[in-house]
Formats: C-alpha cells, structure tokens, sequence
C-alpha cells in the first residue's frame, strides 16, 4: 500500500539507500521517472528539513535524500551532521492516478498517526515512534510524518531462504503481537482517531474494494451496522433506475433482518490493513524488528480481521504455519460466509447471486439464522 522503505536497514546507510533509488529511476520507464522526479520536486524539503533538525535537537542536516515510494507515500531521509538519520513519509505517490478526497486522505493520514502512537503506548508491537506529524499539506507539499528509523531489513529478502524453523519463529512471535492486539478493548467499529483509542469513522483500505459514502462511514457499533454501512453507500451511488438497485435494497433488507443478539458480544480487534514480508523488518540478530505501514488500520470484528493474515498464503508449508496462529483467528464457515457478504455488500462487479449462495453452502443448520433473511434473493 505505502511505500516500503520506511526504514534504513542497519547493514546500509542512507546514502546508499538514495542510491539504489537513482539507480532504479534510471532504468525504469521515462515517463514514470518523470512522474516520480515530479513527485518529489513539489516537497518542500527545506522547511522539512528545518522541521527534523530542530524537533530532534540536532545542530544541523548534511542532506535529505529520497530512498522509496509506494502506492500512497513517499520517502525521504534527513541525513544529520552527527551521523544520526530520521525518515520522512508524505502522503503523495506518482503511481496514486486516483487519489482519495482531501477529507478520506486527511482521515487516513491522522488515523495512522493516532494509530502508531497508541501502539507504542498500550502494547509492546515494534513500531516506529512519531517523532512529528503535521496534517496541513501546505508546510511541506504534502501532509508528512518524521519517523523514528528502525534498523531492520524487509522480510520479503530473506523469508524464502529462510530455515523452516526461523520461519516459525517469526510467526510465533507474530501470533503473541496477534494475542496482545486482540486483549486491548474495543466497543465499535472503524479506525482510531485519537492516541488514547478512541474509535472513529472507517478509514479507506487498500485492500477492500470499497467506498464508504457519508452517513455511511461509522463507527459502527456492530457487524450488522457494518455489512449495512458498506449496502448503503452502494446504495447511495447508484442511479434511481439502476438494474441492480432493487438487489441491494433487499440485500440491504435482509442485513438489517438478521439477529441483533447473534452478533452483540462479538470481538473486535485492532488490525493491519497490508501485513505482508514487506511491511515486516526483520534483522538476523534480533529477529522481528519493526511492524511498518498501518495505513488504513482499522478495528474489526474477528471474522474480518482474519483476512489479514493472508501474508502467509503461498508461503505456509501445508498450513503448519497457520497453526501458530491464535486459535480465535482460525476461519469457520460462519466467519468465512461474513467475510464474503461484506465483499458482496461493497457492489464489487462480477460478484452476483451465484456468489451468494456459494457464501452459504458450508453452513451449518446450527446457523440458518445468517442465510434465513437472504432466501428471497436466492431463489430468482
């Protein structure tokens, strides 16, 4: 989602890093180096750099270099007299063609920020400190953070080459951040707003295909509330006289007939939206080093949480890995019909009638209660 060299690797400096990222810009196509070198001219580095010198303290920077970009950020690192180095995330990308509203992109920005910090206070997760964020894109030319550098390698580097036994230690130790997300309380759903937890409207992901349309955004106070927020918003962004207007109106019916109980003392957990080998940094000595790139992080139900530790597909033996995984993340068919409602609540194209009966096939007569409400749409 975000750019992955959010981190100076310990091994390499800065320098170097800025390097690699010419060498990269050199080779790859013209016009997208045109777009990246563009990106990056309309930084204000200067009144960044002034910014990173003076709240860390130091006496003076030796150059600010960029070393990465993603789909939604950029990278800089401000190189001190001293030796010492911070990084810099601005939420501008030249491979981002469609960008979210000022509003969404606002939310996004300051949901992460709010998010980073009550990690750092309420668990033991390794993620960057904030160091400052300012959410006023005029400063720098784009809203951006000055990270603290964690010195770490991305894992995508050595996770294929890694003995089977190191692997399975990265995932235990995955599984106790796991464990340690899932004790913090939470009442509602949708993204953090505030340091201390305080939960607020539903950041844009950049894994769900879906846009949440105001009133529609949350928080929600329950799975229901969510299925029917993502209904609505498809709802909302339709044409009165739309061919399939009349099947989320019924969809939107049948959400808002399930059992309110069945669903009133589910768990919610604080989640990754993009864990993968590249947003976790790994070093040989020390292992699982740094979480990076909470972007779009939000508090979800479990059964939508689950999806997140898809960072093992395609590279979990025969599913031993998954098994390291807290017992309350293993998918049911129950869990596995929700998460497929929520694709098919957010109007993603192709999805139709078919789908939704698929959603149901593996259920149980102990939970009709979820299919019971949708019967009418299945049998057209």
């Amino acid at each position: 989602m975000n750019a992955h060299l959010c981190y100076i690797p310990q091994q390499i400096s800065a320098a170097t890093l800025a390097k690699r990222w010419q060498d990269n810009i050199n080779i790859i196509k013209t016009e997208i180096a045109q777009d990246i070198r563009a990106t990056y001219a309309c930084f204000n580095t200067n009144a960044i750099a002034r910014k990173a010198t003076k709240i860390t303290g130091k006496e003076g920077h030796t150059s600010i270099l960029p070393i990465g970009q993603g789909g939604y950020n950029s990278v800089l690192a401000v190189i001190f007299d001293d030796g010492s180095d911070v990084v810099v995330r601005l939420d501008k990308s030249p491979y981002n063609k469609k960008p979210p509203s000022e509003e969404a992109a606002k939310l996004m920005f300051e949901s992460e920020v709010a998010t980073l910090k009550f990690l750092k206070t309420h668990t033991s997760i390794p993620v960057p400190t904030v160091y400052y964020s300012n959410s006023d894109p005029a400063e720098a030319g784009a809203r951006y953070t000055i990270l603290e550098t964690i010195p770490g390698i991305s894992l995508e580097q050595f996770w294929y080459s890694m003995p089977y036994e190191e692997q399975q230690d990265i995932v235990e130790t995955w599984a106790t951040m796991q464990t340690e997300l899932m004790s913090l309380p939470f009442h509602e759903i949708g993204s953090l707003t505030t340091e201390t937890g305080i939960v607020g409207p539903l950041c844009p992901s950049s894994l769900m295909p879906y846009t949440l349309r105001k009133p529609h955004c949350g928080p929600f106070r329950s799975s229901i509330a969510l299925l029917a927020g993502h209904t609505s918003s498809v709802i909302d962004g339709l044409e009165p006289h739309a061919e399939n207007r009349d099947f989320f109106e019924r969809f939107l019916a049948a959400i808002l007939a399930l059992p309110p109980e069945k669903f009133r003392d589910e768990r919610l957990v604080l989640c990754h939206d993009d864990i993968s080998l590249a947003n976790i940094l790994y070093s040989p000595s020390n292992k699982m080093v740094g979480i990076i790139d909470w972007q779009g992080s939000s508090v979800l139900p479990v059964w939508a949480a689950m999806a997140n530790n898809d960072f093992l597909c395609g590279h979990d033996r025969e599913g031993e890995l998954r098994q390291k995984l807290p017992d309350a993340m293993d998918a049911t068919p129950i869990d596995n019909a929700l998460r497929e409602l929520r694709v098919l609540a957010t109007g993603v194209k192709g999805r139709d009638v078919n789908d939704l009966r698929a959603c149901f096939a593996d259920l149980s007569e102990e939970f009709s209660w979820l299919s019971e409400p949708f019967l009418p749409l299945l049998v057209e």
